[in-house]
């Protein structure tokens, strides 16, 4: 799964105006409660709109980190990266090792790291398995 970056500070920014409406909406139903002289209900949602505006304040501030550092900040995060080296400078450094390729010294070795792993695998012995209950009531061997 792939993470969400926030590259563009208008998206924090968004955020932040839609969580400030959110609050503005609670505490008029806050205020609505309050008149009517149902205090818990006011409480609880001006209690509701406080934390939206702490979110909208988070989000306000977290894009003005982004903007400060975009333009005040490490400027080498934005850098384009740099290529990797030429295909033909790679092919010269691998062709610097002048040793042939030897197909039967290949298979040697892998045979020798397949038997080593099926040994080491065999020297546990093989573990009992044992059948699986089937359905309810009286279990018989």
């Amino acid at each position: 799964m792939a993470r969400l970056r926030f590259h563009h500070p208008a998206l924090p920014i968004g955020m932040g105006f839609a969580f400030q409406y959110v609050s503005r909406n609670l505490e008029s139903i806050g205020d609505v409660h309050s008149v009517l002289g149902n205090k818990s209900g006011a409480l609880t949602y001006h209690s509701a709109a406080l934390i939206c505006l702490l979110g909208a304040f988070a989000c306000f501030i977290f894009a003005g980190v982004k903007i400060a550092r975009y333009f005040w900040g490490r400027k080498d995060r934005y850098a384009r990266p740099q290529s990797p080296a030429p295909l033909s400078r790679r092919r010269e450094e691998t062709e610097a090792d002048d040793t042939p390729f030897d197909p039967d010294a290949v298979m040697t070795r892998y045979l020798a790291e397949r038997d080593a792993v099926a040994s080491r695998t065999s020297a546990s012995g093989p573990s009992p398995l044992e059948p699986m209950p089937r359905g309810f009531g009286r279990k018989s061997s």
